[in-house]
């Protein structure tokens, strides 16, 4: 056996012997057994990773950068939330305005009627004669006062200018 072929032999098994040095003058070397120690499983160390420490200031601003941000959501959502309770209170509140407004409007056209009405010449003359008035230059005939309404002849007698339309009958 060659050295190598033994030394393939000692790694394979667990406790070898090991040739003696050869001498001349023997004729068979001698074998002596060498201890070696057994082989042990190896463990393998897992690996880690070094953490790299962060200085302190990076993580004060991540710290105030999130901080920072949480603030703006929170007040982002606040105001969306009192801007649209705002926007409703102001459409209820343009509601009843319309609702005002075609009330008023009702008002004033029947305000208008009324004062179109009172402003008419023969509603003048109606309330003229049912208070006992007689338009000057005018006769009133005796009968229709007697009824309670007087009648206004059409025959004009003498109307002197700057004088009113309407003079006292009593």
């Amino acid at each position: 056996m060659s050295r190598t072929a033994t030394k393939s032999r000692q790694s394979s098994s667990a406790t070898t012997t090991r040739r003696a040095p050869s001498s001349r003058r023997s004729p068979a070397p001698k074998r002596r057994p060498i201890p070696t120690p057994a082989p042990t499983k190896r463990v393998i160390k897992a690996r880690t990773s070094k953490r790299r420490t962060m200085p302190i200031w990076y993580s004060q601003l991540t710290s105030a950068v999130f901080q920072v941000l949480f603030v703006t959501f929170l007040v982002f959502i606040t105001s969306s939330i009192v801007g649209n309770a705002l926007l409703e209170s102001a459409r209820k509140e343009r509601i009843q305005l319309q609702e005002r407004a075609s009330w008023a409007t009702n008002e004033i056209s029947m305000i208008r009627r009324s004062v179109d009405e009172s402003t008419n010449l023969r509603e003048i003359e109606k309330f003229a004669t049912s208070l006992g008035m007689v338009r000057s230059g005018h006769q009133v005939v005796p009968q229709t006062l007697i009824a309670g309404s007087a009648k206004i002849s059409d025959s004009p007698t003498s109307q002197v200018p700057g004088e009113t339309i309407f003079a006292n009958a009593r």
